[in-house]
This record gives structure tokens, sequence and C-alpha cells, in this order.
């Protein structure tokens, strides 16, 4: 992704803008012979194209920084627990926010002042909120998997009360992302017969969207 997007940055010409973007490029072209421009980058838009390069290299620099952090022994669960204790502090605000009936996060700081209702706080967007608390309750489900009886007594309840955020958001896409989520860690984590169930499972799921059909399920 990274070097498609950095690609797409690179200064052309006509020839070499026609040949990567056909039909498309060549009625670029024209608009750019008519401004008299020789080479210009690839990428139609160029200020939403660096946007989508940072995107890679920010993952990139974020999986850098979590190894080096994780390398001495023990940092793993650390971290795990510190995030998902703020997923459940995350729930919190959010769920205080609603009952409170807050205009605005934390409720004097005039955001959001024009975005559609309801925030999931502290995030603007629902959807934002609801993605975070689906992939920190498919790391509850696994800490829970993984250490003493009283440890996975307490990230099992975060679990509930991560999935609870999710159906809070309000984010349909979400919920897909938590089940298809919770799905895969339950492969993972539950042996052979687990996998075949789940295997089952996305079978019988894939029929019903064939049945019923894709957009209808869209």
């Amino acid at each position: 992704m990274g070097v498609g997007a950095g690609a797409a940055m690179l200064p052309v010409d006509a020839a070499a803008r026609l040949a990567a973007q056909g039909d498309l490029g060549a009625l670029v072209n024209d608009v750019y012979a008519l401004a008299g421009v020789e080479r210009a980058p690839l990428a139609l838009d160029p200020h939403r194209g660096l946007l989508e390069l940072a995107i890679p290299l920010q993952t990139f620099l974020l999986s850098l920084g979590v190894a080096t952090a994780l390398h001495p022994k023990g940092r793993a669960m650390q971290l795990a627990w510190a995030l998902l204790l703020i997923g459940g502090v995350l729930v919190a605000l959010a769920l205080t926010h609603r009952l409170t009936g807050a205009d605005h996060i934390y409720w004097v700081s005039e955001v959001p002042s024009f975005s559609r209702a309801p925030f999931f706080a502290p995030f603007v967007n629902p959807n934002d909120g609801g993605f975070a608390c689906a992939a920190l309750a498919c790391l509850a489900v696994g800490v829970a998997a993984s250490r003493s009886e009283e440890q996975r007594a307490v990230a099992a309840v975060l679990a509930v009360v991560l999935l609870a955020g999710v159906r809070l958001s309000g984010s349909r896409g979400a919920m897909l992302a938590a089940a298809a989520g919770l799905i895969t860690m339950g492969m993972m984590l539950g042996g052979a017969r687990a996998r075949l169930g789940g295997l089952i499972g996305l079978v019988f799921a894939a029929i019903g969207v064939w049945i019923v059909g894709p957009e209808e399920v869209g």
C-alpha cells in the first residue's frame, strides 16, 4: 500500500499517465495541456495521495514502536492490560456522556460543533470509537485465555464492557468487525473443534448472504 501510494506521487509526463490511467489519463492530459503543465503527480488528488501515504507510514512506525517496547519479556501483557483499562474508561466516558445528555465532548469543549450526533467521546465519529472497542474486545478475549483465573475473570468482564461499547457506538461496521474478530480469536484459541466450527459457521453465513443477496445484507 505504501509503495503504491508513494508511486502515485511521482511526477509523470503525458505518455506515462496515459499508460497508467487509460481513458481517464487522456482526459487529465487534456486538462494539463490546457493549463500548460508538462509533468504532474500521477495522483489525481495529491493532497489525498499524501494522506493515503501517511497511513501505511504511521502503521509501520506504530508497529516498530510497539515491537521495540515489547522486546523485554513481560511487556506485551503490561501493554495489553493498559489498553484494556483505557478501553474500559473509554466506554465509561461515552456512557456518561450519553446518560447526561451531553451536547459536546467533555461537556464544555464545544466539540463537535457541527458533526452528526450522537458522538462517542472522546471520538467525534462514533464509527472510530466503535472500531476501537471492537479491536480491544478481541484483545480482551486473548488475554482471558492466557492468564490466571482472577485475571481471566477481569479480562472477561472487560470484554463484555467493550462489546457493550461497540453496541453503544451504533456503528454497524464496528459490530461486523467485532463479530469477525471474535470468530477469528475463537478459531485461534479454541483448538481443532473451534476452528472447524468457525469454518462451518462462516460457510453457512456465506450461504445466507448469497440467498438474501449481498446488497440487502450490506
